[in-house]
């Protein structure tokens, strides 16, 4: 085993961590590269390079074809003596390159890289631990150290595609209800690389934009794709998020039980890990969610305040107000209106753009007959959600203010009518029963038996399409 000093040390694990390679295979490289070119080669290979040389691992005969025409290549026989070698890069790196000879099997490859961009990458990749950690405090700073740098890879599109990523990936985190339709524009003006790390991050972040602006179907479609490209991420604590992401999908499609599988996946890889106290705090908040859907509301109460518990030795009043808004929610679900009304309007006094609790509360007070509060709070949500073009909650939005109102029934049924397209397409079963439900016992009291009737058929057929969904993957 070769012995290394403590600065070689630490520079192997910030290059294993950065190719997700284990500091032992690191150490087999560098000494299979030292001898290459401490020995002599029977078949002598041309090493190229030029200016026009992209980032990243490209076959030496590849590069020999692209540039044999255009002229500007500097070959170096693989006879050189190592002094020789040094001596060249030492002038390249004044240029601002550096390089290195890997052999691969038959084939030989030149890993090019752009000076400064090491630093960079080591920032986004530090840059992304913060955030995955929940630690905004940090997440802050190094976004602003970043952004002071970013001019200098204007045309690096790898970096840039990856700084894009992390961007929103940053957003989600301070705001996660202030994502919005367009929040991924920027990033689908990348070409998506088809298979590596990059490729996973952008599969797995644009399920999350799918879920959070209530394009389910389309989360599906990436939270899948992303789940296959996990391979080429070793880190236990990316599968730890992927899941515990995964798990909200499911809770917001309403499989509760999916929910609580992946959540409990997530759970225990953050309890064998240290430093995970927060992320396991948010697992639980999730199981609270979970329980709640499956009315196990003793449970759920249990989680929920085991969460605010841990949220509170963390001081980070954001993360209390999200599990009391939760706790809020079980409440009305026990249709315990007034204590729901106590949590809801708290946390919407503090987060002011919250248009699923300004939803949840206004229908509370609607059903307590406070109709002006709701109304308020109606307004608000739906101007909220108009601007970030969330459909899902425009149309629960613009049903609940018809009931506030006290609209006709067929003013009321229009509404459900435009939103069903959108509902069904999105297979949101348990809100075409309950919408169903409101027509059919609306058409029953204005005594049109024969609408209310059809409508009562209709409540039927979702309700066998939720008890399929809820063992369907």
């Amino acid at each position: 085993m070769v012995s290394v000093d403590e600065h070689t040390q630490v520079a192997m694990e910030v290059v294993a961590q950065s190719l997700k390679i284990s500091e032992q295979t690191l150490l087999r490289l560098l000494e299979a590269l030292s001898k290459l070119l401490e020995g002599k080669e029977q078949q002598p290979k041309d090493f190229i390079f030029d200016d026009k040389t992209k980032v990243g691992k490209q076959k030496i005969s590849d590069l020999m074809k692209k540039h044999e025409k255009t002229g500007g290549i500097v070959a170096l026989d693989e006879n050189l003596t190592k002094q020789q070698l040094n001596d060249y890069q030492k002038e390249l790196k004044k240029l601002g390159v550096d390089f290195s000879v890997v052999r691969n099997g038959k084939e030989d490859y030149m890993n090019v890289q752009l000076k400064g961009n090491e630093q960079l990458t080591e920032l986004l990749n530090e840059w992304y631990l913060q955030i995955r950690s929940r630690n905004s405090g940090n997440a802050n700073r190094l976004k602003k150290e970043i952004e002071s740098q970013i001019s200098n890879i204007q045309n690096n599109q790898d970096l840039l595609f990856y700084y894009s990523l992390l961007n929103f990936r940053h957003k989600y985190l301070i705001n996660n209800m202030g994502i919005s339709k367009n929040s991924f524009d920027k990033i689908e003006g990348f070409d998506t690389p088809r298979e590596d790390y990059l490729a996973y991050y952008y599969h797995f972040f644009k399920a999350i934009h799918s879920n959070a602006v209530g394009s389910y179907n389309l989360a599906k479609e990436h939270y899948e794709k992303a789940e296959l490209l996990l391979i080429h991420i070793p880190d236990d604590l990316e599968k730890a998020e992927f899941y515990y992401n995964l798990a909200i999908f499911h809770y917001h499609i309403h499989q509760a039980l999916f929910a609580i599988k992946y959540a409990n996946i997530s759970k225990d890889i953050f309890i064998n890990n240290t430093d995970c106290e927060l992320k396991i705090s948010y697992c639980n908040n999730l199981l609270g969610l979970a329980c709640t859907h499956l009315n196990e509301f003793e449970m759920a109460e249990e989680y929920f305040l085991t969460a605010i518990d841990l949220f509170r030795s963390f001081g980070n009043e954001r993360d209390i107000l999200i599990a009391r808004q939760n706790l809020g929610l079980m409440y009305a679900e026990q249709k315990q209106s007034v204590l729901a009304v106590r949590y809801l309007s708290e946390v919407n006094e503090k987060m002011s753009s919250n248009y699923r609790a300004l939803f949840v509360e206004a229908k509370q007070r609607l059903i307590l007959g406070e109709t002006d509060i709701a109304s308020e709070l109606i307004k608000r949500g739906l101007h909220i959600c108009k601007e970030l073009e969330i459909l899902e909650y425009q149309y629960h939005f613009e049903i609940l203010d018809n009931l506030c109102n006290g609209d006709k029934t067929e003013i009321l049924e229009k509404n459900i009518l435009a939103g069903m397209e959108y509902f069904e397409q999105e297979q949101l079963w348990e809100y075409i029963q309950e919408y169903y439900e409101i027509l059919a016992l609306k058409f029953h009291n204005d005594t049109q038996f024969e609408k209310s009737s059809t409508y009562f058929h209709l409540t039927y057929q979702a309700k066998e399409k939720i008890i399929s969904k809820e063992v369907a993957k």
